[in-house]
């Protein structure tokens, strides 16, 4: 499958058969190829996207234990206390 995906498949294949079929093969061909690929760019989505929710919230909670921590600092600071 890959590589028909990339362009390596040969038509030449299909000779042996008879026109009418010969038709059917190339669209079924072209449409499975089609298909394949969108379903695997569906799954890369899918798996960027759970990993993107996955780290939203432990990037808020970093976030917030930086400002706690510069808070602590700034408070005893002489200059901007």
């Amino acid at each position: 499958m890959y590589e028909a995906s990339i362009g390596g498949f040969d038509f030449s294949i299909f000779d042996d058969i008879q026109r009418i079929r010969l038709i059917y093969a190339k669209i079924y061909l072209v449409v499975y190829l089609l298909l394949a690929t969108i379903l695997l760019l569906n799954f890369l989505i899918a798996i960027l996207a759970d990993t993107y929710a996955n780290y939203i919230n432990i990037g808020i909670a970093l976030k917030n234990i930086e400002i706690i921590r510069l808070r602590l600092v700034y408070e005893r600071h002489p200059v901007y206390h």
